[in-house]
């Protein structure tokens, strides 16, 4: 890809402003569709811009510096020991200018996606004056802090949505907490987003059931692919 990344003085006389950079990417914390996954709450993607005779150089040059031994430098081995873990700032000193990483706190993404998913096929024809204004983080900031005061809609709402995307099918699609008229609480902004769901249920199930049908609908909820566009815009 073309892109500009800091470069050290050696890569600077060799390569103009923009040329094509080898880009090394890894990832912590994936559980793939799973966003609700209490024991992996955060999804890290590390990248790092950094050419292959570069990275053998400064792997060799670590390791004899601090005599580590093995042929990889092992992030939960360095951290073992004092020697490990002066490789590890080392290498950090060495490549922090070409390297970015993306932290995702995975029920937040989640209620991200789920405007994506519910109001967007609703709004569609609208929607850029909707985004213009802030609605979409609105949604995804109220799911999101109601859940983390450990409120039961909020919960469940998520849940089904989570549960619905990861079926990809219309039995397990959305029921958001029942179906009836009681639904409704003018006062209560969850049963609002609850109730808006519902009645629009027709037009939601339509996109939600299509995905099925894509290669990236098993995905639909993975981070990669959103971490990707940020570590490759940056």
């Amino acid at each position: 890809m073309h892109s500009r990344f800091g470069r050290s003085k050696s890569s600077k006389r060799k390569n103009p402003p923009w040329c094509v950079r080898t880009i090394y990417c890894d990832e912590s914390g994936a559980t793939g569709n799973d966003l609700l996954d209490p024991n992996q709450e955060y999804f890290v993607y590390a990248s790092v811009a950094l050419e292959p005779n570069e990275a053998k150089d400064l792997t060799s040059l670590i390791q004899l510096k601090y005599n580590l031994q093995g042929k990889e430098l092992k992030g939960r081995n360095l951290l073992g020991h004092p020697s490990g873990r002066q490789a590890v700032d080392h290498l950090i000193e060495a490549v922090s200018n070409r390297a970015h990483l993306v932290i995702h706190h995975k029920k937040f993404a989640l209620a991200a996606k789920f405007f994506e998913y519910m109001f967007e096929p609703v709004l569609a024809s609208g929607s850029s004056a909707f985004y213009a204004v802030g609605f979409h983080k609105f949604i995804s900031n109220l799911l999101y802090v109601w859940a983390l005061a450990q409120d039961k809609t909020a919960d469940e709402i998520l849940g089904d949505f989570a549960r619905a995307m990861r079926s990809l099918g219309p039995p397990t699609l959305p029921i958001f907490l029942g179906t009836g008229p009681s639904l409704v609480h003018i006062q209560n902004p969850l049963h609002q987003i609850g109730t808006f769901c519902l009645i629009h249920n027709r037009k939601i199930t339509k996109e939600i059931s299509e995905l099925h049908e894509t290669e990236h609908g098993k995905w639909i909820l993975d981070l990669t692919t959103t971490s990707l566009f940020s570590i490759l815009g940056h």
